[in-house]
């Protein structure tokens, strides 16, 4: 009897030390939980409130960017359109200018050469055998 007296005097115990840590877990989990409903009731709803009014600013300013994209291409398309233009014209007058330095220089080209073959340009009649140098 004794035995089983000791043997349920320690199983007391067991359930004593058992029964304590169970009731400092629950009062640990219950300031949590506290904690968590303060939380739920009374910052949730203001920091939802501010991250909506944060994704609402975000929106605004991706569409203002779209628009400036858009300013920013198409000022860059005249540009690039403007300098594709000039770059014409400037192709234009070097081949222009080119032609009537080379036309130049192949008249005064054929005029030494008449002139150093003893004729002189305004000896030269026009025939069919010197059709070329008619418009000299």
């Amino acid at each position: 009897m004794q035995i089983t007296t000791d043997n349920l005097e320690e199983d007391i115990s067991e359930l004593q030390r058992r029964v304590i840590n169970t009731e400092r877990i629950v009062r640990k989990k219950s300031r949590e939980l506290n904690t968590l409903l303060n939380y739920k009731d009374k910052e949730y709803p203001l920091k939802c409130m501010k991250s909506e009014q944060l994704r609402e600013q975000c929106e605004l300013v991706m569409e203002d960017n779209a628009v400036e994209l858009e300013e920013v291409e198409q000022q860059i398309t005249d540009e690039l359109d403007k300098h594709r233009q000039m770059m014409e014209g400037v192709k234009r007058n070097l081949t222009t200018k080119a032609a009537q330095v080379s036309l130049c220089s192949l008249k005064a080209y054929f005029r030494g050469l008449i002139f150093a073959m003893g004729l002189s340009v305004t000896k030269i009649k026009p025939n069919e055998n010197f059709p070329l140098y008619s418009k000299l």
